[in-house]
């Protein structure tokens, strides 16, 4: 199993209207379905996880780092 976390910021895609049309679930879901797609039938060993700086710790506290192979920022 992969462990996958995208850490974004969501700002823009909230407060921005020309982002939010691009982006309408935020950059880091896009990501997400960009990486699931390319790794196609491989992405069921894939485990997302999504840490937004509005987040308390900004969704890295605790063990998540522990638990993260890949960090995308």
């Amino acid at each position: 199993m992969t462990r996958i976390t995208i850490f974004n910021e969501f700002l823009h895609e909230r407060q921005d209207e020309q982002v939010k049309a691009l982006y309408p679930d935020g950059i880091h879901a896009a990501l997400e379905q960009g990486i699931r797609e390319a790794a196609g039938s491989q992405a069921d060993g894939i485990e997302f996880r999504t840490a937004l700086q509005d987040d308390p710790e900004h969704g890295l506290g605790g063990d998540v780092l522990e638990r993260t192979d890949t960090l995308i920022w």
